[in-house]
């Protein structure tokens, strides 16, 4: 909790998500391999167990992290109190939560699956107390499945959407019951300048971004006539993969149309021969202007710079 009592601290995160040296998973392993002299003794199982709910933070919803502090502290969740927290919590999100910390392992016929200790107690307690409070902070109330300019990473994507746990998912997804579509965009920052002038993705003003289909697109092939029926774009977006070893979440950039289509063409390099694919080019044009804190980072050039 000191982590976010402090403005000064650093974000906790940092020291849990790393892939570097095969990562920490908790703050438990970062303490542990700096030789903090004060770290209570677990069990490999109540390690697992530590780092498995550590692996939900930063959280977007606060349905997995109510659960199981209710179960720590009562022994039992009681479903009518856990929906009384919020106007996100409800019975959809209840339910699909249950269904992940069974699928993680966490719990196991309405049981926490590990045996709990007063010191392994607190410790959990302190975790969900800092995922709950970091997330009243970072999200709290809003409008709409996804807050606007909130930080979401792949699995937690599916999740908000009540689907199975998963961090793999497409670069596009349809709704095509409500004429929806999801455009996960990563910029590729992390590469060299010279090279990130082959990708077409990229903002024109604060409010339109240029977007490319996938390969061998066109307007009656593959998604073309999934992406020219559609009535809402959701668009999210990162700068790049990964930073310092830590993967990175994708921004949520809210909703908009997609206009002034034109078909495109992408080059890849096939055995040492470059082949041309069709494309289907679009501006996406936002409902909300993006604010100017975002625009160095995400490159965004100001109204008629074009």
């Amino acid at each position: 909790m000191d982590y976010l009592n402090n403005d000064c601290a650093p974000d906790l995160m940092r020291f849990m998500k790393t892939s570097m040296n095969n990562g920490n998973g908790s703050y438990y392993n970062f303490l542990s391999k700096i030789g903090e002299k004060s770290l209570p003794i677990f069990t490999k199982e109540q390690i697992d167990f530590a780092d498995s709910i550590s692996g939900l933070l930063p959280i977007v919803r606060g349905d997995e992290y109510l659960i199981l502090k209710q179960m720590l502290n009562e022994g039992n969740y009681k479903k009518e109190d856990i929906l009384s927290y919020n106007s996100k919590v409800n019975n959809d999100s209840f339910n699909n939560a249950l269904i992940h910390l069974n699928s993680l392992g966490l719990i196991k016929d309405n049981k926490l699956k590990v045996i709990m200790t007063e010191k392994l107690s607190d410790f959990i307690c302190d975790i969900l107390d800092y995922g709950l409070n970091r997330y009243e902070i970072e999200f709290g109330e809003f409008d709409g499945l996804f807050k606007l300019y909130g930080n979401y990473y792949s699995e937690q994507i599916q999740t908000v959407k009540l689907r199975s746990f998963s961090p793999y998912m497409r670069g596009t997804e349809f709704d095509t019951k409500n004429h929806e579509t999801y455009c996960y965009v990563t910029l590729n920052k992390d590469v060299e300048k010279s090279e990130r002038l082959n990708y077409k993705d990229k903002f024109l003003s604060p409010s339109i971004f240029q977007w490319e289909s996938v390969k061998d697109t066109t307007p009656t092939k593959g998604d073309g006539p999934k992406l020219l029926a559609t009535r809402t774009v959701h668009l999210f977006i990162r700068k790049m993969k990964k930073e310092d070893g830590i993967i990175m979440p994708f921004t949520y950039f809210g909703t908009g149309k997609f206009i002034n289509q034109r078909l495109s063409y992408t080059t890849e390099i096939v055995d040492g021969v470059k082949e041309q694919y069709p494309t289907l080019m679009f501006d996406i044009k936002l409902d909300n202007k993006v604010p100017e804190e975002y625009w160095f980072d995400f490159e965004i050039p100001e109204e008629g710079e074009n």
